[in-house]
C-alpha cells in the first residue's frame, strides 16, 4: 500500500495553513462517520464473538458462576460458517477481460494475461476468500483495497489486495449504492511502527519519520487491535483519507464527429499552442471546451500530519481504489445497529437458548450422580462417606441406627420437554441460516437411501437463500477487476506488461478508456495463467463436437515432458487415421462386389425376359396357322378349337406377366433400368 516515491508532493510542500485544513476535514468526516458506524462497530464485534465461541454475557457467566456451574459453549454457528466459506473457496472463478462486440480481442486477451498473473502470483484468491468470510458471514462488512507495491519492482510496482475488517475503516454513512459511487469520503487507520512507515511512504525522508514523537493511540477506532507492540510499546497513527472532489478539465472537440477527448493535466496555453498546430492541418475542425470532472483525493496523515496531498498512487482518480465486501445492506434503514450485518447476526439468539439448555441439561444429569443424603447426626459412622460419589460406596451405620435415619436423596430427571426443545434448536439454527443437511454432505433424517437427484435439488434450494452474498462478491470482484486494469495502465510500463505476457502491448492497451468501453471484466475458468485458461476452453470445444486437433491440445496443455506426450498422441492420431483409411477402401471395395452382383441378377432377369418374348411370337404363328386349317373344319367344330386356343393364349399371357413381375422386382432392387 505503500505510495509512489515522489519529490513533488509531501507534508513540507503543503504549509501549515493547508495541512491544517485537510486535517481539520479529516477530524470532522470521522467523528460524523464515527456517529453511525460506533453503533454497528458494537454489534459486529458481538458476531465475530459468536462465530469464535464468546457466546456468553458478563452476567451469565457470573450467575452460572455463582451457583456453581459452567458457561459451556456448543458452538454451532462456526460449523454453517466455514461450510458457507469452504463452498465459496471450492467454486473459485477467475477474473478475465472480455472484448465486447467489435473491440480490440488481443488487447483483451494481454489485460487477461495481466490480471491471471497477478491474481496467482500475489494470494488475491485468499484475500478474497477471507473477505468473503469476515465481512459477509462474519462481521458484515470486510474492505478490499487496490495499492502499488514496490518491494519487488522498484520501478513498475505490482499492485496488492489489502483487506480491512469493519473496526479498521470507516465510509461515509450516507451512502447507498454497493460500488460507492455517492459515497463522499473513506478513510483507513494503520498502527504502523516507524520502520514500516518508512516502508509505506518512501516519498518521506527516513529521519523525519524518526523525529516523530510516538503519543500511543487516540480515541479513534477504538475496537482496533495491534495499536502497541508485542512488548507493550506504542505505534504511530497512520490515515488514509480519501474524499470526492472536482477538478476543471480541458476537453477537446472535433466538430466533424463530435467525439470529446480530455486532454488531462494540460494549461489552457498548452492546449491553445497544440489547437495551432492542429488548425494548420485541419482548419477550425477542432474547438477546446473546459468541463468539471470529479475526482477523488488521497490525504495521508501521520501523527496527527498531513504529509501526502494528492491523487492516489495506483493512478485511479475517477473512484475510490477499494470496494467493499458487505453481507445485508438496507440503506434506506435509520438504526445502524440493524442496517449492516452479516450471516452470524440471525444465529446469535438460537445459539444462545442452546447454550441454555444444554447447560441445564447436563446440569440436572450430574445432579443425579451425587444429590445428597437425609441422615441423622449420629446414624452414620464415618460422615465423609455420604460426601464420597462413583461406583460401590459403602455407608457404614452405627449399631442403634434404625431405618430411615439414612435415605439417599434422589435428583430430578431431565423433562422430556428438554429434549424435544435441544432438537427443535438443533434444526432452526441451519433452517435460520438457510443452510439444510444435505449441504452438510448427509440427506435429511439421515435417510441414506434417498434419491441422489432430490438430494441435489434441496441442495440447490438451500443455496438459494444464500445467493444475495455470493452476487454480492461477485459484483465486488468484478470491480475491483476493473480497478486493477486501471492501476496496470498507470503504472506499468510497455517492457513490463511484455515481461508478463510475453507480448507487446498493443497500441490500445494504455488506453484508459478501453476497460470500460472495450473490455468487460468477467469470471472465468480458475487457472494460474492464461494458457490453461485456454487449455480448458480448447477441451470444452472439443467435447462439445469441435474439430479441435490433439497437437493444438497438447500444445497449451499444462504439463511437463510436453514434446514426448505430443508425439505419442500425434502418432496414435495418424494410426487412427491410417486404421480409418483402410476401413474406408474395405467398404468401398464391398460396395462395388455388390454392385457387380446386382448387375448380374439384372442380366439374368433380362435373359428370361429375352425367351420370353420369343416363345410369345411362336405362339403367335401357331394361330395363323390354326386359322388357315379352320375352314376345312365343321363350324362347330371350329367354335370348340378357338375357345381351347383363347385359354391357351391367356395362359401364355399369365405366365408372361409373371416373367415381367419377376423382371421389375429386379429392376428395383439393382437401381438400373431393364
Amino acid at each position: 500500500m505503500a505510495a509512489k516515491k515522489s519529490t513533488s508532493v509531501g507534508f513540507k510542500d503543503l504549509g501549515i495553513q493547508n495541512g491544517a485544513n485537510i486535517y481539520s476535514e479529516f477530524s470532522e468526516a470521522y467523528n460524523y462517520g464515527h456517529s453511525a458506524w460506533g453503533q454497528a462497530w458494537d454489534e459486529m464485534k458481538k458476531d465475530i464473538e459468536f462465530v469464535l465461541g464468546k457466546q456468553w454475557s458478563i452476567a451469565d457467566e457470573a450467575y452460572l458462576k455463582k451457583q456453581g456451574r459452567s458457561a459451556w459453549v456448543f458452538n454451532k454457528m462456526m460449523r454453517i460458517v466455514k461450510l458457507i466459506s469452504g463452498y465459496q473457496r471450492k467454486t473459485r472463478l477467475s477474473v478475465k477481460a472480455d472484448p465486447v462486440e467489435g473491440a480490440d480481442s488481443a488487447t483483451a486477451e494481454q489485460l487477461t494475461a495481466c490480471l491471471l498473473w497477478l491474481f496467482s502470483s500475489n494470494q488475491y484468491y485468499l484475500t478474497l476468500s477471507e473477505a468473503f468470510e469476515s465481512g459477509e458471514l462474519m462481521s458484515g462488512i470486510n474492505l478490499v483495497q487496490v495499492g502499488m507495491d514496490y518491494g519487488q519492482d522498484l520501478v513498475n510496482g505490482d499492485p496488492q489486495l489489502y483487506r480491512y475488517p469493519y473496526n479498521q475503516f470507516l465510509l461515509d454513512p450516507s451512502f447507498t449504492k454497493k460500488d460507492l459511487s455517492d459515497c463522499t469520503f473513506g478513510m483507513v487507520r494503520l498502527a504502523p511502527s516507524k520502520d514500516q512507515a518508512k516502508k509505506l511512504l518512501p516519498f518521506l525522508a527516513p529521519e523525519d519519520i524518526d523525529k516523530l514523537p510516538l503519543k500511543g493511540m487516540d480515541n479513534r477506532f477504538p475496537l482496533m487491535v495491534s495499536h502497541r507492540d508485542t512488548l507493550g510499546r506504542p505505534r504511530m497513527n497512520l490515515y488514509y483519507f480519501w474524499s470526492r472532489t472536482t477538478k476543471p478539465v480541458w476537453l477537446i472537440l472535433d466538430k466533424q464527429t463530435g467525439a470529446l477527448r480530455e486532454v488531462g493535466d494540460k494549461t489552457g496555453t498548452q492546449v491553445n499552442q497544440a489547437l495551432e498546430i492542429a488548425y494548420a492541418m485541419h482548419g477550425d475542425r477542432f474547438e477546446k471546451i473546459r468541463k468539471v470532472k470529479g475526482i477523488v483525493n488521497l490525504d495521508i496523515i501521520l501523527q496527527d500530519q498531513v504529509v501526502y496531498h494528492g491523487a492516489d498512487p495506483t493512478g485511479i482518480e475517477d473512484n475510490y481504489p477499494f470496494v467493499p465486501i458487505m453481507g445485508t445492506y438496507v440503506p434506506e434503514y435509520d438504526d445502524w445497529r440493524y442496517k449492516i450485518q452479516a450471516l452470524a447476526r440471525q444465529l446469535r439468539d438460537p445459539q444462545t437458548q442452546k447454550n441454555k439448555r444444554m447447560v441445564q441439561m447436563l446440569d440436572i444429569i450430574e445432579s443425579q450422580i451425587n444429590a445428597g443424603w437425609l441422615a441423622k447426626p449420629r446414624a452414620v459412622l464415618d460422615k465423609d462417606a455420604l460426601y464420597r460419589s462413583g461406583q460401590g460406596r459403602v455407608v457404614w451405620l452405627t449399631d442403634d441406627a434404625q431405618g430411615g435415619d439414612v435415605e439417599q436423596l434422589r435428583g430430578a430427571d431431565v423433562p422430556a420437554s428438554h429434549f424435544q426443545m435441544q432438537e427443535l434448536m438443533d434444526r432452526e439454527i441451519p433452517d435460520i441460516s438457510g443452510v439444510n443437511q444435505e449441504m452438510f454432505g448427509a440427506p435429511e433424517n439421515e435417510n441414506i437411501e434417498i434419491a441422489g437427484i432430490l438430494a441435489k435439488m434441496r441442495m440447490a434450494a438451500g443455496l438459494v437463500g444464500l445467493q444475495e452474498y455470493f452476487d454480492d462478491y461477485r459484483f465486488a470482484k468484478q470491480n475491483l477487476g476493473k480497478l486493477l486494469i486501471g492501476a496496470i495502465q498507470s503504472n506499468w510500463s510497455p517492457d513490463k506488461v511484455k515481461r508478463v505476457t510475453g507480448q507487446e502491448p498493443t497500441q490500445a492497451f494504455f488506453v484508459k478508456d478501453f476497460g470500460r468501453y472495450d473490455a468487460a471484466v468477467t469470471e472465468g475458468i480458475l487457472t494460474d495463467t492464461q494458457r490453461q485458461m485456454f487449455y480448458a476452453e480448447l477441451k470444452a470445444m472439443r467435447k462439445d463436437g469441435y474439430a479441435v486437433p490433439v497437437s493444438l491440445l497438447v500444445e497449451h496443455m499444462p504439463i511437463q515432458l510436453k514434446e514426448e506426450v505430443k508425439k505419442a498422441l500425434v502418432d496414435a492420431e495418424k494410426s487412427q487415421a491410417q486404421a480409418a483409411q483402410e476401413k474406408m477402401i474395405l467398404d468401398k471395395t464391398t460396395l462395388e462386389v455388390l454392385n457387380a452382383q446386382k448387375v448380374l441378377t439384372l442380366a439374368q432377369a433380362r435373359e428370361k425376359l429375352t425367351a420370353s418374348e420369343e416363345n410369345r411370337a411362336s405362339a403367335v404363328l401357331e394361330r395363323a396357322r390354326a386359322a388357315v386349317e379352320i375352314k376345312d373344319i365343321g363350324t362347330q367344330r371350329a367354335l370348340d378349337l378357338i375357345g381351347l386356343m383363347f385359354e391357351a393364349q391367356q395362359r401364355i399371357e399369365d405366365r408372361n406377366m409373371q416373367r415381367e413381375n419377376m423382371a421389375a422386382q429386379a429392376q428395383q432392387a439393382g437401381g438400373q433400368p431393364v
